[in-house]
């Protein structure tokens, strides 16, 4: 296994523990926090017709303001991801694994 990404606060610390011992080998581990101001936010979100309630800038800066920075594990590497491409945002995490990866081709999941 080359890469495994999980994005999202889909786990918890405690998970993210426990899923990383469970793997063999054990992997090398970048944490990567992705920033994105509430204007950007609120654009992406008005932009997606599936997106209802974070369409609303007040809804998402009350969202952003409960955050519990504390209880989110500290970060390698953090990625400010406004104005930023997906490819961008992909090409600015792969250039700070190690090794790096091969650079991407045309889509989703394709190597060159």
């Amino acid at each position: 296994m080359e890469l495994v990404a999980i994005a999202g606060s889909t786990l918890s610390p405690y998970e993210w523990d426990a899923l990383a011992v469970q793997t063999d080998p054990p992997p090398k581990i970048l944490y990567v926090l992705l920033r994105v101001s509430i204007e950007e936010s609120v654009r992406r979100a008005q932009a997606d017709p599936g997106r209802i309630h974070t369409r609303d800038p007040e809804y998402v800066t009350r969202l952003a303001a409960a955050i519990d920075w504390e209880s989110i594990r500290q970060p390698d590497l953090v990625v400010q991801t406004d104005g930023m491409s997906l490819d961008a945002v992909t090409e600015a995490i792969a250039s700070n694994l190690t090794p790096p990866l091969r650079r991407w081709g045309g889509g989703r999941g394709e190597g060159s």
